[in-house]
């Protein structure tokens, strides 16, 4: 007897817990994220276990950085999944409409959220012609930094937000100027903090 297949037009229940994740599929890309799930697990273990408490003050600092680094690293993911998914036209197929509406209904976000991180990988990641050739990203430095775990999702907004608002006839090489000073700034900068130097450089 034939098995039943799912519904492409439903939205599957997700297929993790919070300590662990439970794979229908195999391959180097399932191995991969099962061997984060697994690292991020031990390392959970080993903040709860008061490992935290023999850190003096500096080196506890330096860990609090790596970690969020290594969060914003993370998040880039959606640069390649949902380039997949578009190519695929998955989105459409699940009656999403858009790789927002994708990531809203599979990962239960809230629309402007999910709109936020589509925007992201579509500026960020990296494109392809219609034969498939790799293109660079439409903002290639800000992704470097993002991918570097420089940058948080804050960041990448308040920047996204500012090349909307740039002049249509800015030079490319002022665009990758304001580019580059936007990066500068964000390095020592909160996003509120550098939506304040976004809206002096477009109101320039």
């Amino acid at each position: 007897m034939r098995s039943a297949q799912p519904d492409p037009h439903v939205c599957p229940e997700l297929s993790y817990r919070v300590s662990s994740i439970s794979y229908m599929g195999s391959g180097v890309v399932f191995d991969a994220v099962a061997a984060v799930q697994v690292a991020v697990t031990d390392l959970l273990t080993c903040l709860d276990g008061g490992e935290l408490a023999g850190l003096p003050d500096g080196e506890l600092v330096e860990v609090v950085q790596e970690l969020e680094a290594t969060e914003r690293q993370l998040q880039t993911r959606d640069w390649a999944v949902l380039s997949e998914v578009g190519s695929r036209q998955v989105a459409d197929r699940m009656l999403a409409r858009s790789p927002a509406g994708f990531l809203a209904r599979v990962c239960r976000l809230s629309p402007g959220v999910a709109l936020a991180r589509a925007r992201e990988a579509e500026a960020l990641g990296q494109r392809r012609t219609l034969t498939g050739e790799p293109l660079p990203p439409v903002r290639g430095r800000v992704a470097a930094a993002r991918r570097d775990g420089l940058l948080s999702d804050g960041h990448v907004q308040v920047m996204l937000g500012a090349f909307r608002e740039l002049p249509a006839q800015l030079s490319v090489a002022d665009l990758d100027a304001s580019e580059q000073i936007l990066i500068d700034a964000a390095r020592a900068l909160n996003p509120t903090e550098l939506a304040r130097v976004a809206t002096a450089l477009v109101d320039a």
